[in-house]
């Protein structure tokens, strides 16, 4: 019984602590079905990348054509596809 106790809290410490590659976390982005955001929505949803991480998701999204983009740094506004 406390060996299947054990595995279990392990495998739930270890999903919380679990990092996302950008593509999991653009994925997820789009799940949310936010229609119009900016680099600090982005960051507002994963509070634990940097500026430059939620960067270079947002060109990743851009390229991959899941997002549409208007506008000139800290103005960007990006929109879903």
């Amino acid at each position: 019984m406390l060996t299947v106790l054990d595995k279990t809290l392990k495998e739930v410490l270890g999903f919380k602590n679990k990092t996302m590659s950008s593509e999991q976390r653009l994925e997820y982005f789009v799940q949310i079905g936010m229609s119009e955001f900016t680099r600090l929505d982005y960051m507002a949803v994963f509070k634990t990348i940097s500026s430059a991480t939620a960067s270079r998701d947002l060109i990743k999204g851009v390229e991959l054509n899941l997002f549409s983009k208007s506008g000139m740094q800290n103005k960007t506004i990006y929109k879903l596809r």
